[in-house]
């Protein structure tokens, strides 16, 4: 398993990888998904619970501070 590339795309944490080990590999996936959804509720400004929003052609994810 290796991580090619991890990066924001369309507001929310998105990774790249290959490969992986047949035994974790479900365990990986679920992880890596958990925190793809879970960027899209954190502000990336402070880290406090945030929400998705379009601002223009950009989407962010920020708490009401």
């Amino acid at each position: 398993f290796r991580v090619v590339q991890i990066k924001e795309k369309l507001g929310t944490l998105c990774f790249y990888y290959e490969g992986a080990p047949k035994r974790k590999s479900n365990k990986i996936i679920e992880l890596i998904n958990e925190a793809e959804l879970s960027s899209s509720r954190t502000c990336e400004i402070c880290g406090a619970p945030g929400q998705l929003k379009t601002v223009k052609w950009l989407r962010l994810v920020r708490c009401r501070n």
